[in-house]
């Protein structure tokens, strides 16, 4: 059942064949923006969809020459990144049955949306995450291809835009997707999968992240290097548009960001450093790090495999960002329709004064 961020009544839900309960959405940690925490959240499963860390939880390992990313000359050149596009036949119209659709919860078959927000506002509450056909460019060149949507989490509308499920002591190349995003599994976990080559892996390039127009990122990342877990989301103007554009910097990252609640990870509120214009690598390649500590890294500089920590060559990891463009729920069954004109008759979350004051709450709408 989706946890939107609705207020917490009863409602009887006709059209999905059950009562809802609307349930909290995912709790933000106070002092969001301020410095990184090394400690565990008890409530914490500390993995992605019940992914587990099983990695050491030791100290951070340090680089016996000293060496810093911008010493390390070998870049990853344009011949190791490709585009893995995902077929047609991963391709599940409305929301993926395997990712648990509740029995009576009307689908959307054959419908493609153009983000994953749009999935978020446009279909009915008993919606589950999962995966949904999108087309960002409408009639553009881009053809519709897979996504994976987060529905749930923090008032849901998330993109998956990058996943790399990394198995220690190997080094594969990245996949920059121009036309294609990564799916995902949730019953894929870190030190027993590896995703390399496959339609799980990749990361959307500047370009098509600029297509879905996301106002927000959600950074997640694990390592069995250190028990420590980087789970933040952030609207700072300057590392959205680096990240749609290669060119820039995530410089202020540091100070401008909202942690979830089981985020432990000292970055990114010790980051220091933020390597600029890194192109179709801007999301992989230390976006933000603390020099010779914590770092982000997804195959940096032909090696570098790192989750808040530092010369992370032998340990498993996860990364993961999500998109999400503004959240405007419908003020009316009729906005509903207009956005997908195939919506289905269900409750839905409404919020009739918009800005105003009044929270949305779940409407039974006939189409």
């Amino acid at each position: 059942m989706k946890g939107r961020p609705l207020a917490l009544l009863w409602v009887m839900a006709v059209a999905c064949g059950e009562l809802l309960e609307l349930g909290p959405e995912r709790s933000l940690a106070p002092g969001s923006g301020g410095s990184g925490g090394a400690t565990t959240d008890a409530s914490d499963s500390g993995g992605f969809g019940g992914e587990t860390s099983a990695g050491d939880a030791g100290a951070d390992s340090q680089d016996a020459d000293g060496d810093s990313p911008d010493d390390i000359d070998a870049d990853v050149t344009d011949a190791d990144v490709t585009d893995a596009d995902v077929t047609d036949a991963d391709v599940t119209d409305g929301a993926d049955g395997a990712d648990g659709a509740d029995a009576g919860c009307p689908q959307q078959a054959g419908v493609v949306f153009s983000t994953c927000t749009v999935v978020e506002l446009t279909t009915p509450i008993c919606t589950p995450s999962g995966t949904f056909t999108l087309d960002p460019d409408g009639t553009g060149p881009l053809a519709p291809f897979p996504a994976h949507c987060d529905l749930e989490t923090d008032g849901g509308g998330w993109t998956l835009v990058l996943n790399y499920l990394h198995y220690h002591h190997t080094n594969p190349p990245v996949a920059v997707r121009p036309s294609s995003l990564p799916l995902y599994d949730p019953s894929r976990k870190l030190g027993t999968h590896d995703d390399s080559g496959t339609q799980y892996w990749g990361h959307a390039s500047p370009k098509l992240l600029d297509q879905l127009a996301p106002t927000e990122l959600w950074f997640e990342g694990l390592s069995t290097l250190t028990p420590r877990k980087i789970s933040f989301k952030t609207s700072h103007a300057g590392c959205l548009s680096y990240l749609r554009t290669g060119t820039g910097s995530c410089a202020g990252l540091e100070s401008s960001f909202t942690a979830f609640a089981d985020h432990t990870a000292y970055l990114p509120a010790q980051a220091t450093s933020f390597i600029p214009n890194k192109q179709d690598l801007a999301l992989i390649e230390a976006p933000f790090y603390v020099l010779g500590k914590y770092h982000w890294n997804i195959m940096s500089w032909g090696e570098r495999w790192e989750v808040d920590d530092w010369t992370n060559h032998h340990h498993n990891t996860h990364h993961r960002v999500l998109a999400r463009s503004a959240l405007a729920r419908p003020t009316s069954c009729g906005a509903v329709s207009a956005l997908n004109p195939s919506a289905k008759s269900g409750v839905y979350a409404i919020d009739a004064d918009g800005p105003g004051p009044v929270a949305a709450l779940p409407t039974a709408c006939t189409f």
